[in-house]
């Protein structure tokens, strides 16, 4: 069932236009776009919908006309002034076709996901009928694949927006078309990162001067497989990460607070059930699902698989571990490329390694926010810009 469009209003402000391979600094010059545009979005993760919000806000902010493809989690973050699409899960072609017949939009920005197919067929039925396509990525991984998980050939949309640089030649040498990419921050990350600061710091638990650690599990089992059966096995499973964690730090368990947090899609219940099974007698909880991002820069330290999160924990000055036991994708190495931020990638050797990292965490070491983070501060009003720009280009 669609929505009833509302009456379009001339936008405000003048967003930014980032380069190819680069970005622009505040004193470059800026482009406008006269006239108030449609523009549709749609994501499923959690991932690429946390990545769209903000560049949904600013667009309706700025007066254009936004309508968001209701999916996924998404669907749980309306606000009043988005507009909504619905359609059945079945993808069908005749649905989609009558959506954008309905909707006119000058172009679609959508993000990409693991499982949920929508918004990729979404943006492949609107590239067929001549609209312009902006992918936003969210995390730096499955480059090109992502583009086709729905099992047709790899969607190539218009612009390809990616986090960093790193994100930008990994993509290319993935396969993404170079002409196509563009560094635009991560818009997720945009008001985040920077909010930290020394004086905000707060413990989640009080529990005086040990280290207050945090784990980031994400359901590695679920997505890429359990075995070497499936072709994306990662090598390890979210079980077997914890378990390694919990035998390194038995020895340790006076020296901190394990915090254990489900990712939004993980089956929390069963998370319980690994934590209970391994932790023997270390100090810790698994916390509850949260719509907010934890603030991970709250903690001393942060361990996970290859969650954003971690990349936040390093911007923000946060020790980070990224323990991934016998790793198969090179894509998912990404938070080891950082200075300063730990991989470990095999299992031997594995639980002193740990235990070595562990030990270098200092508790109550005030925030630090890198130079990196500068690049996501405008991210949202980059994404956006890249948008109009494509609308722009339809409609010359």
């Amino acid at each position: 069932m669609l929505q009833t469009r509302a009456a379009k209003h001339s936008p405000g402000g003048k967003p930014p236009q980032p380069m190819a391979l680069g970005l622009l600094s505040a004193k470059q010059a800026v482009h406008t776009v006269p006239t108030t545009k449609s523009i549709l979005f749609a994501a499923g993760d959690v991932g690429g919908a946390r990545a769209l919000i903000p560049v949904i806000n600013e667009a309706v902010t700025r007066g254009h006309h936004a309508t968001v493809l209701r999916n996924g989690y998404i669907a749980r973050e309306a606000a009043p002034k988005w507009h909504w699409v619905s359609l059945s899960a079945s993808n069908d072609i005749a649905e989609i076709d009558a959506a954008l017949d309905d909707l006119t939009p000058d172009v679609v920005v959508f993000a990409s996901s693991v499982k949920d197919y929508a918004a990729l067929a979404l943006a492949r039925r609107a590239q067929a009928r001549g609209l312009k396509l902006l992918h936003v990525l969210d995390s730096w991984s499955a480059y090109s694949s992502r583009m086709s998980t729905d099992g047709f050939p790899a969607l190539s949309p218009d612009i390809y927006a990616v986090m960093d640089t790193l994100a930008a030649d990994a993509a290319v040498a993935d396969g993404v078309s170079r002409s196509s990419i563009r560094v635009t921050g991560q818009p997720d990350l945009s008001s985040r990162v920077l909010a930290y600061s020394s004086d905000k710091k707060q413990r989640i638990k009080d529990i005086g001067q040990s280290k207050q650690i945090l784990f980031v599990s994400e359901p590695a089992a679920a997505d890429h497989g359990s075995s070497a059966e499936s072709k994306l096995y990662r090598g390890y499973t979210e079980a077997d990460v914890v378990q390694l964690l919990c035998e390194a730090l038995q020895s340790s368990k006076d020296q901190f607070y394990l915090s254990v947090l489900p990712h939004p899609r993980e089956d929390a219940v069963q998370l319980e059930k690994i934590w209970e099974e391994h932790r023997g007698t270390l100090n810790g909880m698994v916390l509850q699902k949260s719509k907010a991002v934890i603030p991970v820069g709250n903690f001393d330290g942060v361990i996970g698989m290859s969650s954003i999160l971690l990349y936040e924990a390093w911007l923000t000055g946060r020790p980070t571990l990224s323990l991934q036991p016998g790793l198969r994708h090179h894509a998912l190495r990404q938070i080891g490329l950082r200075p300063g931020a730990f991989l470990i990638d095999v299992r031997a050797g594995a639980e002193q390694k740990i235990q070595d990292w562990l030990n270098a965490v200092k508790p109550g070491l005030p925030v630090q926010v890198r130079d990196e983070a500068k690049v996501h501060a405008q991210a949202p009003q980059n994404v956006l810009s890249l948008a109009l720009e494509l609308a722009a280009e339809r409609q010359r």
